[in-house]
């Protein structure tokens, strides 16, 4: 799995996780990436919106279109705080 960030536009009045750039405001989000098949697959772990492409790179510019596509629409939208992310061992058995 790679997880990637993603920088999209925003106005919001205020914005924790944001930086200021002009008269806009870029929000970073997190994403989770993994490959199912020829695919990739992309998922925002701070709204739940999903997207797919042939590479990373698309599939990264995919979600980033889906997810400012999605926030524009849905004013109202829920971003919730970037979950922590971390990895844990099982032993050699599992699947």
């Amino acid at each position: 799995m790679v997880f990637a960030e993603i920088r999209k536009h925003h106005r919001p009045s205020s914005c924790w996780g944001c930086d200021t750039v002009g008269m806009s405001e870029l929000r970073t989000l997190t994403a989770a990436v993994h490959q199912e098949e020829d695919w990739f697959i992309a998922q925002c772990l701070e709204v739940d919106v999903a997207s797919q492409g042939a590479s990373i790179a698309e599939a990264l510019g995919n979600l980033r279109e889906a997810v400012e596509l999605y926030l524009a629409e849905v004013p109202e939208a829920e971003v919730t705080a970037t979950p922590l992310v971390t990895s844990f061992q099982v032993p050699g058995t599992a699947a």
